[in-house]
């Protein structure tokens, strides 16, 4: 086969997705996640209300699994919004859902 009719694949870009860098490490053992879990207790604050959620989600798909149950109603805001940062990580395995807990967790305290 010429070189002419040779399908070339698309390059790839050098530098790292915006995914890379908001969550760095694609997995984590169980037990870089539960020193994770240990250490996110140690927070001299409280993180805002998106990171509380994405911890959330993110812990609950590394435990769980993708979610499970009906959303709840309009009336349990609470309830709704754990429901839907939880829905957002359907997919994950258990260990990507991890490493991007430990990245969070070290994100989160590298800010304190």
């Amino acid at each position: 086969m010429s070189d002419a009719k040779r399908i070339k694949a698309p390059l790839q870009p050098p530098f790292p997705s915006i995914e890379h860098f908001r969550y760095s490490r694609a997995m984590a053992t169980q037990e870089e996640f539960e020193a994770a879990l240990a250490r996110v207790k140690t927070l001299s604050k409280t993180p805002g209300q998106g990171d509380l959620l994405s911890l959330y989600g993110l812990y609950k798909q590394a435990s769980d699994g993708d979610v499970s149950g009906k959303r709840p109603g309009m009336m349990n805001v609470k309830g709704r919004a754990k429901f839907d940062a939880w829905s957002s990580q359907k997919g994950l395995s258990a260990e990507e859902a991890r490493g991007k807990y430990v990245a969070l967790v070290d994100s989160l305290l590298a800010k304190e």
